[in-house]
């Protein structure tokens, strides 16, 4: 397996693929995508969305949570994503996870730390949730893990691995529906 110093060596070499859309850039370019995937990714700016998951929220007045979260109890009280997981995003998002791109981490988590420092977000710890025993094994990496040391190291933050435990075994989320997650993960 070629680890990240290795890939940064190569990038001198060849050329690098933007993380976005995954077609190769200038041999100049330092920066880990291209300008025109990223004055388009999608941002949540103007939408109102579930305080919980995220999801864009239709309708007049004060709602806070879409009617997913709102119907299920939930154990956090809020969530923040940099992006809609969505078209450029979704695809980066995907390799990262399932084609062995950990060095995307670095920038999911430069994201990540924009977003938590604009809504003043303070935290006292940096933590991940882990993945199934054998997701792991066959993929040598857990994506949230690499993220959340990274995003650690720029808010300066500590990090730990022990205040989420997996204490059962659970199927792969990306399998089952909104309704089969939260059931799947009782207990975990």
């Amino acid at each position: 397996m070629i680890k990240l110093p290795d890939l940064i060596n190569l990038n001198l070499i060849l050329p690098g693929k933007c993380m976005f859309c995954d077609k190769e850039m200038r041999l100049s370019s330092k920066s880990p995508y291209c300008s025109r995937c990223y004055y388009n990714l999608p941002k949540k700016e103007y939408e109102k969305r579930c305080l919980l998951c995220q999801r864009v929220i239709y309708g007049s007045g004060n709602i806070k949570l879409c009617h997913i979260c709102e119907n299920n109890k939930l154990y956090f009280d809020v969530n923040y994503a940099p992006f809609s997981y969505k078209g450029s995003v979704e695809d980066a998002i995907k390799r990262f996870k399932f084609c062995c791109r950990m060095w995307y981490g670095k920038y999911f988590a430069e994201f990540m730390a924009k977003e938590l420092e604009d809504k003043k977000i303070k935290a006292d710890y940096i933590v991940y949730p882990p993945v199934n025993r054998s997701t792991y094994k066959k993929r040598g990496y857990n994506q949230s893990e690499i993220i959340a040391k990274k995003l650690a190291k720029v808010l300066d933050l500590p990090y730990s691995n022990q205040i989420v435990v997996k204490v059962k075994e659970t199927e792969r989320q990306a399998t089952l529906d909104v309704t089969k997650r939260l059931e799947n993960l009782k207990g975990a």
